[in-house]
């Protein structure tokens, strides 16, 4: 079976796409705490959060190109009854953020040194102050928007007008959305993986991105109220030991 050139294009667009973004976010989460960047303090994440947006504004911009080969029922951007997308999107919000709220929660319940590399990217990406959480909220609802384009719009379209079954078609869509987040760690990237096939298989039903843009913006805006909550606060907070000695500040 070949590929005709369109699909061919296609194919080689969402490598574009999805290549540059997950490659700056995996330089971004592996730097070293001495990096400037690295640094706790409000203007180094407030910087940090802009890069973030750069990647997912020209990550969109890139597909706004490409997508023009596809249409708009293709991509997701059609709404068949509007209490058919909003009903789900809103029950389907808040039971991810439900469920993200707890565990972030369980999490936090675990000694620092045990939570590995979930905490340094806590430290490095989620706001440390009310002033930060304008960007951050500005972030992950971009992230819902571009993302849930990228992958269950335009990843998903495309594979599916090269020829390949829909199932198949979440199933390497959903591996691409895992791997961009590897910085996440291995775990990490598997839960994004299995969110992202929840997102794919939602995507078809609905004929729509409506409920999984709602339910991506309201997993990351959840993880910024939460996050700092349960895991840098409470890093804070935890008995310390000097000399032997457990001391509480």
């Amino acid at each position: 079976m070949f590929l005709s050139p369109d699909a061919l294009g296609l194919l080689v667009d969402i490598s574009r796409a999805w290549r540059g973004p997950a490659l700056a976010r995996t330089r971004a989460a592996a730097e070293t705490p001495g990096h400037p960047t690295g640094r706790h303090d409000g203007a180094a994440i407030t910087l940090r959060l802009n890069d973030s947006l750069s990647v997912d504004y020209r990550r969109a911009g890139c597909l706004a190109g490409v997508g023009a080969r596809l249409h708009a029922a293709e991509l997701g951007l059609t709404i068949d009854g509007k209490a058919r997308i909003l009903l789900p999107g809103i029950a389907g919000t808040a039971t991810l953020a439900i469920l993200q709220w707890l565990n972030l929660r369980r999490m936090g319940r675990l000694p620092a040194a045990e939570r590995g590399l979930l905490q340094s990217l806590a430290e490095r990406i989620f706001p440390q102050s009310h002033m930060e959480m304008l960007p951050y909220f500005a972030l992950a609802v971009t992230a819902g928007v571009c993302e849930e384009f990228l992958y269950r719009g335009f990843a998903l379209a495309a594979i599916i007008r090269a020829g390949s079954p829909v199932w198949a078609a979440v199933v390497i869509s959903s591996i691409l959305f895992g791997l961009a987040h590897i910085y996440q760690g291995r775990g990490g990237s598997v839960s994004t993986m299995l969110l992202g096939a929840l997102f794919g298989t939602a995507r078809i039903v609905y004929h729509s991105l409506g409920p999984v843009v709602l339910w991506h913006s309201g997993v990351d805006l959840m993880a910024g109220v939460a996050g700092p909550r349960y895991l840098t606060q409470s890093l804070d907070s935890a008995p310390k030991h000097r000399n032997g000695t457990t001391v509480i500040d």
